[in-house]
């Protein structure tokens, strides 16, 4: 009797930085992204950024990013249509 096994490749922020095209990598397993997104998302994503930037004016600390690679762990990297951070660091950007 075979067994059959699944092997996974372990990716991590060093073999992400080299792929062409939009990737997200979540515990180490990559996902291909949509490459063009469609007229009305497009819309809707322009208007709440600019609703929260609005509601960010008075708070120094707070930053509103459109698409933008978010490094959360070496083998986790998201890349969000929209990321709201209460401080301006760019450590994990």
């Amino acid at each position: 009797m075979s067994s059959t096994y699944k092997m996974l490749l372990h990716y991590t922020y060093s073999d992400y930085e080299q792929w062409k095209g939009k990737w997200e990598l979540i515990d180490s397993v990559s996902y291909a992204m949509s490459s063009q997104l469609v007229p009305k998302h497009q819309i809707v994503a322009t208007n709440l950024i600019t609703e929260f930037r609005i509601a960010f004016k008075h708070c120094k600390k707070c930053i509103a990013h459109q698409p933008i690679d978010y490094l959360i762990l070496e083998e986790t990297i998201l890349q969000p249509d929209m990321l709201m951070c209460a401080n301006q660091s760019t450590k994990n950007f």
